[in-house]
């Protein structure tokens, strides 16, 4: 069972993710549009054809399991309408007079960056119907430390590059002055990425923590001398963590600095707690004084390490500055895309149609910001999914989100019930329902919580390996909660 056979779901799910994270975030589509189609087949190859099985199920079985389970899911048909929609847009180009050959319908101004739009979506959206019915509890946690191991492996990447004085990701030359890191060619998207992928990593880590001290309250001390050592098992998850920390600091993105440092201290406090609880009264000072020490020894480290940039970038930022960013204030890109959507309230504006038409919109003396890098982006990547989506489209992924975090919602509904209604859990911190979580998917919702205040301010899901990361986690999260079915058999 636990053969070739078992880990080929996972792995052909884990090819998108991969794919858009390796070829250049996947923002350069001429290279990403080849290769993001034999990902997409695989990873739907793995949905119709290679379910992961549950323990002693058949082959035909899991198959039958996984075909009724896409019918039964709402989700399904939200994604195959939203994608119906997106391919419409193929079939009703705008004409060069700049309206569509079929009016009151999707529509799009150029074929082709339509494309690489639509191209984020259809893998991304089959790799989470996938991840949600392809591949069962064993496999979504496997994945999950996947998607935070590949971000480490990205971090190597880019601490090579940097050392090696390359000119651009993969040695690709850029522009001069243009900030790269890893993969990614924009910081911002590279700090949203690893953010993302550190709090995930954290959460592992806890996790495994909580996993070594269950087992050493079961296992007898003859067990526990043949197998690797505690220590390892319960800390090995830091090593991507700090990886993932590092590279989100080493990006220069100012979101991802504050972000990550956040996330951090929240970690900080989550451990302490955990472990100050768990542990006999004996061991808590050394407990306190190992991880003040860790603390002191990780601020010595960023401190010392940290690039004169990253130090003018933290002097110079302060709360208003934030604020303005997060709500637009001073910028005319948030009233452009409006102004767009109000024309095209329904279907938009097709992919990438802020950039074609926001110079319709734009005054004078705004014309000469329109040619600067960063213009075909509006810095808040919800109005540009709405001016380009329209709010049909729009609706449709706020479904989906809706019902992938209300999944994790219910896991948690329950759990907290349970947590509630039993005796009093000694061995949690307050407050109960918090700790009673697991600690991966209060990581994954972190990260993606980071992920979604950012995008008020810039454009970290116009990468779409940040958008494909984020939607991933939260379907992987569901391997780690409680199912209905369970809640009632208790």
């Amino acid at each position: 069972m636990r053969g070739w056979r078992e880990f080929l779901p996972v792995g052909l799910v884990f090819a998108t993710p991969a794919c858009y994270a390796w070829v250049f975030g996947g923002i350069d589509a001429p290279a990403l549009w080849p290769a993001v189609l034999w990902t997409w087949a695989l990873t739907l190859e793995g949905l119709v054809f290679f379910p992961q099985r549950e323990e002693r199920e058949p082959e035909l079985d899991a198959r039958t399991r996984t075909w009724r389970a896409l019918a039964r899911d709402p989700m399904t048909y939200l994604i195959v309408l939203f994608l119906a929609l997106q391919a419409f847009p193929f079939f009703n180009c705008a004409r060069s007079s700049g309206a569509p050959a079929i009016p009151f319908a999707p529509f799009c101004a150029d074929v082709a960056h339509h494309r690489g739009v639509f191209l984020w979506f259809l893998p991304t959206l089959t790799a989470v119907l996938a991840v949600r019915h392809a591949l069962v509890r064993r496999g979504k946690r496997l994945l999950l430390e996947m998607l935070a191991w590949n971000g480490a492996a990205m971090a190597l990447f880019g601490f090579a590059q940097q050392w090696a004085d390359a000119p651009g990701p993969w040695w690709v030359p850029m522009d001069a002055g243009i900030r790269f890191f890893s993969t990614f060619g924009y910081p911002n998207m590279a700090g949203s990425f690893f953010t993302l992928t550190f709090a995930v990593s954290c959460g592992l880590w806890q996790q495994r923590v909580a996993d070594v001290l269950s087992e050493g309250e079961r296992r007898s001390a003859a067990a526990r001398s043949v197998r690797t050592p505690a220590w390892i098992r319960a800390h090995f998850m830091l090593v991507p963590a700090l990886l993932n920390f590092f590279a989100a600091l080493d990006t220069l993105s100012r979101a991802a600095v504050m972000f990550a440092g956040g996330i951090a201290a929240f970690w900080f406090v989550y451990a302490l707690l955990s472990a100050f609880t768990r542990h006999a009264s004996a061991k808590r000072v050394r407990i306190v004084i190992h991880e003040l020490v860790a603390l002191s020894a990780l601020a010595f480290a960023v401190w010392t390490f940290a690039p004169a940039e990253l130090r003018k970038e933290l002097s110079r930022t302060t709360d208003v500055d934030v604020a303005d960013r997060l709500s637009g204030r001073g910028s005319y890109q948030p009233r452009v895309a409006l102004a767009l959507f109000s024309d095209h309230p329904f279907f938009g504006t097709g992919g990438w149609g802020y950039m074609h038409y926001c110079v319709s919109k734009l005054e004078p003396d705004e014309r000469a910001s329109a040619r600067c890098p960063g213009a075909a982006n509006v810095h808040n990547d919800y109005l540009q999914f709405l001016c380009e989506h329209g709010a049909v489209g729009f609706g449709l992924l706020a479904a989906i989100v809706a019902l992938l975090v209300g999944t994790i919602l219910g896991g948690w509904r329950r759990i907290a019930r349970r947590v509630r209604f039993a005796h009093r859990p000694r061995h949690l911190p307050r407050p109960y329902a918090l700790y009673a979580l697991p600690a991966p998917v209060l990581g994954v919702l972190l990260g993606v919580a980071a992920v979604a205040v950012h995008a008020f301010g810039d454009c970290p899901l116009r990468s779409p390996a940040v958008l494909c990361a984020a939607l991933m986690l939260l379907a992987c999260a569901e391997g780690y909660l409680p199912h209905a079915e369970e809640e009632e058999e208790n």
